[in-house]
């Protein structure tokens, strides 16, 4: 399964590389914010290089395969959601925004990746499908944000 590969490279896009620790008074300081997305990337790694791991070790027939695929993928829901509900320094307001349609990618993949229980081998079929596809959408979206947050911080 080469797609979750192309989803951990995804998540390369969203190192953010600025400094200082000032806080707008308006949600957390950059550097607590930046910690946060850290780790959400770190988590998701580990998630998808799990997931990856399985797929290439084990048949999707089997159904501890089947069950660890999908504790992997609701826990990457869950992961997502948490960093979703940041509440960024003002300033990177338009750049969680972006950000946050972009980790759409990353929830659907964990809730496919949670129902990769399809009955035959054409149902998963359709999963990686929708996987491929997503991955495209997660690209652009992720190219956004990081340019959003680029501009904020020259702007800073």
């Amino acid at each position: 399964m080469k797609l979750l590969i192309s989803l951990a490279s995804l998540i390369m896009v969203v190192i953010i590389s600025c400094g200082g620790s000032s806080s707008s008074g308006d949600g957390l300081s950059w550097d607590a914010y930046r910690s946060q997305i850290d780790t959400w990337q770190e988590q998701v790694d580990e998630k998808l290089a799990q997931a990856h791991g399985l797929l290439e070790a084990g048949s999707a027939d089997n159904s501890e395969v089947r069950s660890s695929l999908q504790a992997l993928g609701i826990e990457m829901d869950s992961i997502t959601l948490a960093v979703r509900n940041l509440h960024p320094p003002a300033e990177l307001q338009e750049f969680h925004d972006s950000f946050v349609l972009a980790t759409d990618f990353y929830k659907l993949a964990g809730r496919l990746l949670s129902e990769f229980s399809g009955e035959s081998d054409a149902d998963r079929a359709a999963i990686v499908d929708q996987l491929t596809n997503e991955i495209a959408f997660g690209e652009a979206n992720m190219r956004t944000a990081q340019s959003i947050f680029n501009e904020a911080a020259q702007k800073r």
